[in-house]
């Protein structure tokens, strides 16, 4: 955060809050002020497994949601998420799936200690929940987790993390073998590693860092009340920006965003993108850090090449979001809100205790003004 601090007390910054771009202003509108615009909007949906039940059964949540959730994230404040059962089940295998499963362990005291929304809090410490399942649809070799997040979930007190070595080989073959050998974070996983859904076993086919999962027959029902299914992020399309419908990226060379995924397609002026939504859903904040500056190489490098514009002045820009009736949070109320969060957290020996409705934030925000 301290670094966002530098940034932000340089006086070429500003910060424009509560902007919805794609209703309150489009992406092409937005080029009318600026020579350069960079699309770094992540990834705010979620994969399906496409399985029945999945849309219409209580209890089937994406782990996106349920992280939102606990982290206070205002559209998700009233998210029914049902914690009365004794067996929750986490399908997926990558950072995200072991975090859902790290919190669903956690004792009050442990988690009271994080900066988790009040209302998850509350909810958590009355679950009663005793075992989570983490089900991978490949083997342990095509795990995305990272080191660090399977280490903390392996010393958590008052919880038994079971491995089954017999899983583990059964998901083990030459070409798995082969992809652990030549990843030296996965020898080190290796290493370290000593309601109800039906799952079907699956059987690894193909060559090493292709293989997919290919259905065997056999099947086991997991009796539980909560099912997350936590597969992979995907991006959403902004209004006026090219789109891979396929790959739910924005099509790009070196960050420069491009016509379209066609190999081909000439580059789009003025028009980068970085994160998840230039590359896809995968990597850790140092991974989103590098990604970063090879797109910001691609502007400086483009500064002054790109054809010359006749840009309005930004004040029209800040006058016409205000006009459209959304309140515009600048960094001063931005500033007011974190102090709010950060003061209320104190109180309770928080980090922070997160306002978790935009009526509050706003209200907080527009104090003296």
């Amino acid at each position: 955060m301290h670094d966002f601090e530098k940034v932000a007390a340089d006086p070429r910054f500003s910060f424009l809050g509560n902007v919805d771009v794609g209703n309150d202003i489009t992406v092409p509108e937005l080029q009318r002020y600026y020579n350069a615009i960079v699309v770094a909007a992540g990834a705010s949906d979620d994969r399906k497994l496409n399985i029945p039940g999945e849309d219409e059964l209580t209890g089937v949540l994406a782990a996106r949601s349920f992280v939102n959730w606990y982290n206070g994230h205002p559209s998700f404040r009233n998210l029914h998420v049902p914690l009365d059962c004794d067996t929750a089940v986490v399908v997926g295998q990558g950072n995200v799936a072991v975090d859902c499963a790290r919190i669903l362990t956690k004792t009050r005291d442990e988690l009271a200690a994080t900066d988790i929304s009040q209302h998850a809090l509350d909810a958590l410490a009355a679950s009663g929940i005793k075992t989570v399942y983490l089900v991978g649809r490949r083997g342990s070799a095509q795990a995305a987790f990272t080191m660090k997040e399977l280490r903390e979930i392996t010393k958590l007190p008052h919880t038994d993390c079971i491995v089954d070595p017999n899983e583990l080989a059964q998901s083990m073959n030459d070409a798995s073998a082969e992809e652990i050998q030549s990843s030296r974070p996965q020898r080190r996983i290796h290493e370290l590693l000593i309601g109800a859904i039906k799952v079907e076993r699956n059987v690894l086919q193909g060559a090493p860092h292709h293989q997919r999962a290919v259905r065997a027959g056999a099947f086991e029902t997991i009796p539980c009340g909560l099912v997350l299914r936590s597969i992979g992020y995907k991006s959403i399309p902004f209004a006026g920006v090219p789109f891979d419908v396929k790959r739910h990226v924005i099509p790009n060379v070196a960050g420069r965003v491009t016509a379209s995924a066609s190999p081909d397609a000439p580059v789009v002026p003025g028009l980068y993108c970085a994160g998840w939504i230039k590359r896809g859903p995968s990597g850790i904040i140092g991974t989103n850090i590098n990604c970063a500056r090879d797109t910001v190489a691609s502007v400086l490098s483009d500064e002054g090449s790109l054809p010359p514009l006749t840009l309005q002045p930004v004040a029209e820009l800040h006058a016409k979001l205000r006009e459209s009736g959304a309140p515009i949070v600048d960094w001063d109320m931005y500033r007011r809100i974190e102090a709010a969060e950060d003061a209320a957290g104190a109180a309770k020996g928080k980090p922070r205790e997160k306002l978790t409705s935009i009526e509050d934030m706003l209200a907080v925000a527009t104090q003296g003004h």
